[in-house]
């Protein structure tokens, strides 16, 4: 008598039957693992995507910065000289620069102490606020410069002589906040 395990099949139509089996979880495994490469190609190709999409939008919001802040001059435009520029002699006065940051919290610094002469007040917004309006105002509250900063505008310039006295930068909009400048003899 012969025994067969009961694992082979008994019949031609068992032995179909296994063999499809066979073949079915052969196809079951071979789509689950396309489906996985599929899905991880379509992943690397979306995180490539964003990449690339964040790249370019901020290399043309640096150049769109870069090109509202400053003026890109060309090899054409740029003056070149062989000759050094002379140095101020000691009876001409020396343009300085003062920096002042308006920050949420206000200006920084709140107070300039300097000898009076040629100064450029550079004030740069970092305040976030939609739009601000800036004074500079003398002792007795007169006006000696005055502008509308809106947000995307970061930067005012203003060149001015002042003699010994005291100044005040203000916001318009909030004037608590404060930047008094004393400019000694």
């Amino acid at each position: 008598m012969n025994v067969v395990p009961d694992s082979l099949p008994q019949t031609d139509t068992e032995a179909t039957m296994h063999i499809f089996n066979r073949q079915t979880k052969f196809a079951r495994r071979f789509i689950q693992k396309f489906n996985r490469l599929r899905f991880f190609s379509v992943l690397i190709l979306i995180v490539l995507t964003v990449a690339a999409s964040a790249a370019a939008i901020a290399i043309t919001g640096y150049a769109r910065f870069n090109a509202a802040t400053k003026q890109i001059k060309t090899e054409e435009e740029i003056p070149v000289s062989t000759e050094p520029e002379p140095l101020p002699s000691p009876g001409q006065e020396q343009t300085t620069v003062e920096l002042i940051t308006i920050t949420p919290r206000g200006f920084e610094p709140n107070s300039i102490r300097r000898p009076a002469g040629r100064v450029i007040l550079v004030v740069v917004n970092r305040s976030e606020l939609p739009t601000m309006t800036l004074k500079l105002l003398s002792e007795n509250g007169a006006v000696l410069g005055q502008t509308q900063l809106p947000r995307n505008r970061r930067r005012w310039s203003f060149p001015a002589n002042l003699p010994a006295g005291r100044y005040r930068v203000v916001d318009a909009s909030r004037p608590s906040v404060v930047c008094n400048i004393e400019i000694t003899p």
